[in-house]
């Protein structure tokens, strides 16, 4: 009798992630006695072996870890020459959801401002969040969650975009942005309009009111 053989041996995906489901693909297997042929498999990750004699394997497995596939042919009465191979599991990038600025509407040159993020990493671990403020010609104005604004700073209709960056335990990142625009505000009055100088026929009449404007300062 001769041993059977297997001609080749693939691991599908061949850069597989954390959650993917792994196959092993024995192909161009062959037996000069013309004998079915059955194909015995067997997985170890990182050296240790698993319960598992299926052509596939689930995750979630750990990044960086090595999935090695060693199949053996068998045609019923020998056993033929068994053959590997090997995956390292890849890093998925992480992923933000959302960004918001709060207030995102009627957002006055004073205004204190909170940027939050959803952010997720399917392969689990930790994540760093990091923000970064700017204004609409590219200036920085802030590296916190919340940034209060300056009207000596900032003016009508200015542009202000938080981004947030998002990183995961094993160096991979994602950046997203939002932002909202500076409104012009109504002016107040500081001092209540008063007269002055005794009215008599022929004198002279002084009104006067004092006027500031958040934008502008004073009127």
């Amino acid at each position: 009798n001769t041993p059977p053989e297997i001609g080749s041996l693939v691991l599908s995906p061949s850069e597989a992630t954390s959650q993917d489901t792994i196959e092993c693909i024995a192909s161009e297997i062959t037996d000069l006695d013309e004998d079915e042929v059955t194909i015995f498999y067997s997985w170890s990750i990182d050296g240790t072996d698993m319960e598992n004699d299926t052509a596939t394997i689930e995750g979630p497995f750990a990044v960086g870890a090595e999935i090695v596939c060693v199949a053996t042919p068998n045609d019923g009465m020998v056993d033929g020459q068994a053959m590997s191979a090997s995956t390292t599991i890849q890093n998925t990038d992480p992923e933000i959801s959302s960004v918001s600025i709060t207030p995102s509407t009627d957002v006055e040159a004073n205004t204190m401002l909170l940027c939050e993020q959803v952010s997720a990493d399917i392969d689990g671990g930790d994540l760093s969040v990091s923000y970064a403020w700017t204004d609409g010609d590219g200036n920085t104005l802030g590296s916190d969650a919340n940034l209060q604004l300056d009207p000596a700073s900032n003016s009508v209709g200015d542009s202000i975009t938080c981004t947030v960056t998002v990183l995961d335990e094993h160096g991979a990142s994602v950046s997203q942005s939002e932002s909202v625009s500076i409104i012009n505000t109504y002016p107040s009055i500081d001092a209540a309009a008063s007269i002055s100088g005794t009215a008599t026929t022929g004198s002279t009449l002084t009104c006067s009111a004092a006027f500031s404007d958040l934008n502008d300062g004073t009127l």
